[in-house]
């Protein structure tokens, strides 16, 4: 347990590293919420309790479809951008 507890950590730590705060409100509570569940998981690994680890888990799948929409508008971002342009020309 305490080896996937820390693994889960460093997926919460990077998630947290990723955010833009300086784009409002919403990335700075999502920041929290990153936050809270690392402390929990924290938690969870000192006293060897699974019930934050639980908690971090119901919390994980509250954010889920958030997740999956940022990632469909990525990818559609990412195909309707104008793709570039070869000029390279040919000697003759």
């Amino acid at each position: 347990m305490h080896s996937d507890l820390v693994k889960t950590q460093g997926v919460i730590t990077e998630l947290m590293s990723t955010l833009d705060l300086s784009v409002g409100e919403i990335a700075t509570n999502l920041f929290r919420v990153y936050e809270y569940m690392h402390f929990r998981l924290v938690e969870a690994n000192v006293k060897k309790d699974a019930e934050p680890v639980r908690e971090v888990l119901v919390l994980l799948r509250e954010l889920l479809p958030a997740w999956q929409e940022a990632a469909r508008q990525t990818r559609a971002q990412a195909n309707a951008a104008p793709k570039p342009v070869n000029l390279a020309i040919a000697a003759v």
